[in-house]
């Protein structure tokens, strides 16, 4: 009959009951976000390239690696995500503010915005190069690329990943570790090229791939250091 029942005699159950609340709504928000600004990003980039009359990026079989894997290996890390100082000091919640507000959109639209236009840049510089599969295999990579950085920058919507400490969050880095393992597998083996209508690449086509899907963490991290505060309302 009750909203909160102690099971112990120590009213600081209570305190410490709601900074646990508290990250656990941040890490749900987390998890939303990426999600959200990936999934987001990925059709932004379907849309420019039927809009410019080009062949799909990248095909349903792509597609399902990445949603599947790429996203799995980064999304449970980022529910255990440890809190961030003191939660206990962070402004109370607005009664009404929901998991998504409207800072949170406009950061998934800046950052799927970000994801779709070096993708698809980099998918139309490489097709008349190096022909369709090689293209698609690039967009397929940098895509996925894409998404572990930005895994890092869904753990604070303020904070530099680097002020939080890069291994704070072994178990993010550890899925991403897997992804890149997993990619670098789907693109040299044998059997899963032919499975996944890829072809080996370059230590050149790495660095491009590397240079354009790295520019949206660095993006983010001079937005953090310039107006941290940016994406808030709603929060």
């Amino acid at each position: 009959a009750s909203d909160m029942v102690l099971a112990d005699d120590n009213f600081a159950s209570i305190v410490a009951a709601v900074e646990e609340g508290r990250v656990i709504f941040g890490n749900i928000r987390r998890c939303v976000f990426y999600l959200l600004s990936t999934n987001i990003g990925e059709l932004f980039i379907w849309a420019l390239a039927i809009l410019a009359g080009l062949p799909l990026p990248v095909v349903a079989v792509q597609v399902l690696w990445i949603n599947l894997l790429t996203d799995g290996v980064a999304t449970i890390p980022l529910g255990i995500e440890p809190k961030h100082g003191d939660a206990l000091n962070d402004l109370p919640r607005r009664p009404k503010a929901g998991i998504v507000y409207g800072g949170m959109l406009w950061r998934i639209m800046f950052l799927a915005l970000f994801m779709a236009v070096g993708s698809f840049l980099l998918f139309q510089w490489e097709l008349p190069r190096g022909g369709l599969d090689k293209a698609r295999t690039i967009a397929f990579t940098v895509i996925a690329a894409f998404q572990w950085f930005n895994a890092l920058n869904a753990r604070s919507a303020e904070q530099s990943v680097f002020r939080l400490g890069l291994w704070s969050n072994r178990w993010l880095i550890g899925g991403i570790g897997l992804a890149v393992l997993l990619q670098l597998a789907v693109i040299y083996i044998p059997v899963l090229q032919v499975l996944f209508h890829t072809v080996s690449l370059d230590i050149v086509d790495w660095a491009v791939i590397v240079a354009t899907s790295g520019s949206i963490l660095v993006a983010e991290e001079v937005r953090k250091a310039i107006a941290p505060r940016l994406f808030n309302r709603g929060a």
